[in-house]
């Protein structure tokens, strides 16, 4: 597939939004996947060589307002993910923050399959030290079934089906959150990398990452 291509869709598109295919400003260069109604593409300021974001084409805020095209396709992508990673001795999750962004991202990081078991506790103890009412998700429970339509949240699905969601009330959550769990001492050991903006790479080292991103998904049947 070319990662270059627009996709049209009857959704309306923000030309002043980075994540829009619409916007001329887009960094296609770090696309490494585009779908019927989703592209995917490596995450700037990446925490590990397979940091990446699933992004719908339309200009949408939260998960609840998917079509369910969307949602489908993009649980396809999450079952692609989780079984390349597990090839490569690694575990994932998936995590929202539905708080100051202007467009729907999910992000996909991962962890050495030793240290996967980390990971939840690692958000419990890092959403109490934040007072971040972080809770366990019911069993399948989507969820759409918990929030509002204008609910602010923050959202992570782990890649043995767990869940854990948090409802954000005011101003003060900390818009890094999901970083700071996979940049802990226990887990990929980069407290330093907690700020995307401050760990951007060279372009000549994002494009070595996306070629081989772009392999990975070149024969990805989604």
């Amino acid at each position: 597939m070319n990662p270059s291509h627009d996709k049209k869709n009857n959704q309306t598109l923000q030309l002043n939004c980075w994540f829009c295919l619409g916007n001329k400003e887009i960094e296609k260069n770090l696309i490494v996947y585009v779908g019927k109604e989703v592209y995917i593409a490596l995450a700037k300021g990446n925490l590990t060589p397979y940091h990446v974001i699933i992004i719908p084409f339309a200009h949408l805020t939260s998960l609840i307002q998917l079509p369910e095209s969307v949602l489908e396709e993009i649980n396809k992508i999450k079952v692609y993910l989780i079984k390349i990673f597990k090839t490569l001795n690694l575990r994932c999750a998936f995590y929202e923050r539905n708080f100051k962004t202007p467009h729907f991202q999910i992000h996909c990081l991962q962890v050495p399959s030793k240290k996967y078991i980390e990971i939840k506790d690692i958000f419990l103890t890092k959403a109490k030290e934040n007072n971040i009412n972080l809770n366990q998700i019911p069993p399948y429970t989507h969820i759409c079934q918990i929030i509002s339509p204008k609910s602010k949240y923050f959202y992570v699905e782990f890649d043995d089906g767990e869940k854990l969601f948090a409802n954000i009330e005011d101003n003060d959550f900390p818009i890094n959150f999901g970083r700071e769990v996979f940049c802990h001492r226990d887990l990929l050991n980069q407290p330093e990398k907690a700020d995307w903006k401050s760990v951007i790479l060279p372009k000549d080292e994002e494009r070595e990452m996306v070629r081989d991103l772009r392999e990975m998904f070149a024969q990805a049947e989604i």
